[in-house]
């Protein structure tokens, strides 16, 4: 099947659903990939890179005519849609809840739709999800955005001139671009605090170092897939009661807030803008669904009577062109490699699989939309009690697919493994339920000893199958956290970075300095060169015994044989595999990689005990992201 890539034609659209690399990936598939003329050109992606690529570069006229799938970033436009033609497979951004009329004109066509901002919010998922994969961008970009607008800097200063104060930012809504913006916030050295409807995500904006504006009223705002849902009457007073109370002191509002298939709620009205202070900056990142804020004009930036800027831009993504294209496309590729199991180039639209039904709004000319609701929700609400599988049916699980194990006792289990990490084994960890955050928290994790100058190579190459110079990550037990690390706050999700201290550093001579890339990244940098970045910088994980009490108590084991509380920790798959969520996958994963142990339940698999018939090859089976 061919696969065609139009030119966007939506004023002010720079991005572009196919790029070169994605457009490498899918010829392995067994696609032929075309585009048209001067598609790219506004992400930094010319004809030649394409040709390069593999990609077949045609008009504007042939790519609606000789393509069997096309992919887009903008829903079809009226003219384009008069180009479709019938059982064509378009893949783009469709909104179907808003665009009811576009359904019903894709259905005359005859076509399938895939909508990309009908992925469900499900682990599984997570590699296809275009909303997040844009959403961060809006947020990085928001707070760009403010800055450029505002006055001051957001850090604080003292100078010869006087002192400068930092500058207060308020973001409502923590879902990816609230996160982003809370991040970049920080980064830039603003105070930050956050409100969000939804209590589970209060550990999230706490761990990234921003303040979470308790509401003291009993309501969860916690809706499907991860959104939030309306609020009743009581609680928008209350809440409104709260942002009233805030808007003097804060100099920068941004509001990310959605309630999927209505409109914005209304969240930040005239009357908090006349509250804030005169140069103070609003940005709406919900202006093309009516706005968080009544004075928001989608694609406009004005100043109030009161001096207050309101940006309400609707083109934050593609403002960040190139960014946006690449992970849009891979977004896309990794829809495409679903939707083509037997890798031979055509595509099967299997309505029996979550992902591919979900996202799926229009099959064969029939309107498949809305559909079911997921199996699985993709933050678990705070009252939830998920559980995970018991110890015999783990055991029942292994002996189903050959594993030859040993049962432990659960200290003599600990104790075996922290052996293990500090002889420098690489270690498979699934314990307890799925955890849910942005990072493998150690729940699904695969282990190593940070203090080995050839753990972050090895892991790379032979358990993770990618580039030897990707970075990891340390958990390390929180009391032990401002020993080792320039930093004394909780981020339990791992996402604060911070310098190893001073005393733990191994600073690099002269004719080191000089080196670059590879080179330098190969020198030991620190007593934890398997986690140090060669800035001397990490991302860290802080562990205490009240989250996770086997890795906290795995972590404790570790630094009493060895006086080290931190371990190596990333996530348990391979380059573009799902992160293993049975045992079952764990157990595959383990025999097509590296992995000297798997530790599940209260078992231990070694690798030399297995059978080798049970190998697996898992070097080309997952492509890189």
């Amino acid at each position: 099947m061919i696969i065609g890539c139009p030119k966007e034609t939506s004023k002010d659209e720079k991005r572009i659903a196919l790029t070169p690399l994605s457009a490498k990936a899918l010829i392995k598939l067994g696609f032929k990939c075309q585009i048209e003329t001067k598609a790219g050109l506004e992400s930094n992606y010319s004809d030649q890179d394409y040709k390069d690529a593999g990609v077949k570069v045609i008009s504007s006229k042939d790519i609606w005519s000789k393509s069997d799938i096309i992919v887009k970033v903008r829903a079809p436009s009226n003219p384009e849609l008069k180009l479709l033609k019938p059982k064509t497979t378009l893949i783009s951004f469709v909104w179907p809840a808003q665009n009811k009329k576009l359904l019903e004109d894709l259905k005359k066509k005859n076509v399938s739709v895939i909508s990309m901002d009908m992925i469900p919010r499900i682990s599984r998922a997570q590699k296809m999800d275009a909303l997040s994969s844009m959403a961060n961008i809006a947020g990085y970009r928001a707070v760009i955005e403010a800055s450029n607008n505002f006055g001051r800097f957001f850090t604080g200063q003292i100078t010869a001139a006087g002192k400068v104060a930092p500058a207060k930012v308020l973001v409502i809504g923590a879902g990816v671009a609230g996160l982003a913006a809370i991040g970049t916030s920080q980064s830039l050295g603003a105070i930050v605090r956050a409100f969000d409807v939804r209590p589970e995500v209060a550990e999230q904006i706490e761990s990234m170092g921003a303040d979470f504006l308790l509401l003291d009223f009993d309501e969860d705002g916690s809706g499907e897939g991860g959104y939030a849902k309306p609020a009743s009457k009581e609680f928008i007073k209350k809440e409104m009661q709260l942002f009233r109370e805030q808007a003097p002191e804060i100099d920068i509002v941004i509001t990310t807030a959605l309630i999927p298939g209505k409109p914005a709620p209304l969240l930040w009205p005239k009357e908090m803008v006349k509250l804030m202070k005169p140069g103070s900056v609003v940005v709406d990142l919900a202006a093309e669904q009516g706005g968080n804020c009544d004075l928001t004009k989608p694609n406009k930036l004005y100043k109030t009577s009161n001096n207050v800027t309101i940006i309400g831009y609707t083109d934050l993504p593609s403002r960040m062109a190139t960014q946006s294209s690449n992970l849009y496309s891979t977004n896309i590729r990794h829809m495409l490699s679903d939707l083509t199991p037997d890798k031979n180039g055509k595509i099967n639209i299997n309505m029996d699989d979550d992902v591919i039904r979900g996202s799926t709004v229009v099959l064969n000319g029939k309107i498949t939309f809305p559909p079911p609701p997921p199996k699985v929700q993709a933050i678990a609400k705070h009252e939830s009690k998920i559980t995970s599988k018991t110890q015999e049916e783990i055991e029942k699980e292994l002996k189903l697919v050959g594993a030859n194990f040993e049962k432990l006792q659960y200290e003599n289990l600990i104790s075996k493994t922290a052996e293990f990490l500090s002889n420098e084994k690489a270690i498979g960890w699934f314990q307890g339920r799925m955890e849910f955050g942005p990072r493998a928290l150690g729940a699904r994790s695969i282990l190593g000893d940070p203090r080995s100058d050839k753990m972050q190579k090895n892991l790379n190459l032979k358990v993770k199958y990618r580039e030897s110079f990707r970075p990891f990550a340390p958990s390390i037990l929180r009391e032990d956290l401002s020993d080792w690390f320039n930093i004394n706050v909780d981020s339990p999700y791992m996402l604060l970075v911070a310098d190893v201290n001073s005393n733990k550093k191994i600073e690099m001579n002269e004719e080191q300095k000089k080196l670059f890339g590879i080179d330098k990244l190969n020198i030991k940098r620190s007593e934890i060169p398997a986690v140090t970045h060669v800035d001397y910088s990490a991302r860290i994980q802080t562990v205490t015994k009240e989250t996770n009490k086997p890795y906290y108590d795995l972590i404790s084991k570790f630094k009493e044989k060895t006086g080290c509380p931190v371990i190596v920790n990333t996530s348990f798959n391979v380059r573009g595999e799902p992160i293993v969520n049975s045992p079952t996958d764990a157990f595959n994963c383990f025999m097509g990689t590296g992995l000297d142990y798997l530790v599940i339940g209260n078992c231990i698999l070694e690798k030399s005990k297995q059978d080798p018939n049970l190998k697996k090859d898992y070097t080309k089976e997952f492509e890189l992201d």
